[in-house]
């Protein structure tokens, strides 16, 4: 891609009659320079076709236009640097704006949880003697019981998600380019043609290299969605059980049909130096209020702030002469000092800071180097086939909790709704359901009466529908109506 950019740059200056391919001035533009242009940039496709040491395969390779003028990008750059009094505009990098094309992989998946058990922990609340203050005192206590839960679920990830779209290179900190993901936007990707190269004021916006292989990038992909189901788990257990912490979880996720695909996006990049460090700021080219990067603090405003705070903090303790005036003089000063000297070195401290983390992120993945560029599960971006794959294999989740919401024909008394289950559900399935509701409305957890009494009513219903569910026979005959 580095290649295209220069071809196109070249390109134009061929079309402007300025240069021949081997240096010298050219007497005139037209077909042949057309011509040359042509065939070097069928030469450079086929090379990127057939190589796979310097990124993917040119032929998979996809980009998402800009939609938004340097003109949008330099508003929210300065909306971004003066959001409060206590911020600094670096000029500098108004005039030192680019337009590049940074490369991501995204990819999709399918992903199969099955969530066994869990320990979880539920508070009591009771009433107790207190020898030093003679009183009955209520308290609270934390009890953990092992519950078995036996839920599966399974969803279709697609591409649009933010957590599988990765930032494939180390010349950017992660962690300001994950706010450039394009989420829904990489809807709009294309095949990436050098006329997208052009700027609107004539300029060559620039391309950043392929450097994460996409293995990385899979064991990226792996480690957001094994998180993201494992806090899916806990949230679900938390609502269902009424449990108010979560343990030890015994879950199983399973992630298959992961596929990535190589895709560039907008960035406008504004440049500046702070103390010789860079300080960059990064606006998406497809939604400018997608924007991150180094704030600069004002250090006079900064040291004042912090000298009044201090000074207020210890007149509100209520000092009293001779000693206030030495004691507020010297919180004063000794706050605003070293806010001033933060604010002065934050910019470096950070820019140093995100040097080191990449380092580190590039050493674990060394061993890495050796992975194809290309591989079964790398296509080209297409619409149309995420939408046809999303389509197949729709979001399919089973909680307990979606299926209470549910009220069937079959279920003539609301048996089914009481215990929060499917029709269709199995007996284990209505003793880990029953058993969850039990915990969460046994009367002991309520100590007003009026609630004891509506979690008596409730525990009747529950043992009322157990009682004729986990019975196969029993079940039979009441989903047939009797």
């Amino acid at each position: 891609m580095q290649r295209l950019s220069t071809l196109w740059r070249r390109g134009q200056l061929l079309l402007q009659g300025r240069h021949s391919p081997t240096g010298g001035m050219l007497s005139c533009c037209g077909l042949p320079c057309l011509r040359i242009l042509s065939e070097e940039l069928s030469t450079l496709r086929g090379a990127a076709g057939a190589s796979s040491e310097g990124g993917p395969p040119e032929s998979k390779v996809r980009a998402i236009p800009f939609r938004h003028t340097r003109e949008e990008a330099v508003a929210a750059f300065e909306a971004y640097h003066s959001r409060n009094l206590f911020l600094v505009k670096p000029w500098g990098g108004l005039q030192k704006v680019k337009e590049a094309f940074l490369p991501f992989w995204v990819a999709s998946a399918r992903v199969s949880v099955f969530l066994k058990s869990a320990y979880l922990g539920f508070e009591r609340t009771g009433f107790r003697y207190n020898p030093a203050t003679r009183r009955t005192e209520p308290y609270t206590r934390t009890e953990w019981h092992t519950v078995i839960v036996n839920q599966r679920w399974q969803r279709q990830v697609g591409p649009d998600t933010e957590g599988t779209q990765i930032y494939a290179s180390h010349k950017y900190p992660r962690s300001e380019i994950n706010y450039m993901r394009p989420g829904p936007h990489v809807a709009a990707a294309q095949a990436f043609e050098p006329p997208m190269l052009e700027a609107p004021d004539g300029s060559t916006r620039r391309v950043g290299p392929f450097t994460m292989k996409p293995a990385v990038a899979q064991r990226f992909a792996r480690d957001f969605l094994t998180s993201q189901e494992h806090k899916t788990a806990n949230e679900f257990l938390r609502s269902s059980t009424g449990a108010s912490q979560v343990g030890a979880m015994d879950i199983d996720v399973d992630i298959f049909s992961l596929s990535a695909a190589p895709v560039y996006v907008p960035v406008f990049v504004f440049s500046s130096l702070h103390l010789g460090a860079k300080v960059r700021t990064f606006v998406s080219g497809v939604d400018t209020s997608r924007i991150s990067g180094t704030r600069i603090y004002d250090e006079s405003i900064m040291a004042g702030a912090a000298g009044l705070a201090a000074t207020a903090g210890v007149l509100a303790f209520g000092l009293a002469p001779p000693f206030t005036t030495g004691v507020v003089l010297g919180w004063m000063v000794a706050p605003a000092i070293v806010a001033g000297l933060l604010a002065h070195y934050y910019p470096r401290l950070r820019a140093e800071f995100n040097r080191q983390r990449q380092e580190r992120e590039q050493s674990r993945f060394e061993a890495a180097a050796e992975d194809p560029w290309d591989a079964e599960w790398i296509h080209a971006y297409s619409r149309y086939e995420e939408y046809q794959r999303f389509q197949d294999e729709q979001e399919s989740y089973s909680y307990a909790s979606q299926a209470g919401g549910r009220i069937d024909h079959d279920d003539p008394r609301g048996y089914y709704k009481a215990l929060g289950v499917d029709p269709k559900c199995t007996k284990q399935e209505i003793q880990a359901s029953y058993r969850a509701h039990v915990m969460k409305q046994h009367p002991d957890r309520f100590p007003e009466p009026a609630a004891k009494a509506e979690a008596t009513k409730r525990l009747q219903k529950l043992n009322e529908a157990y009682s004729v569910l986990r019975d196969p026979t029993k079940r039979r005959q009441y989903d047939a109506g009797a």
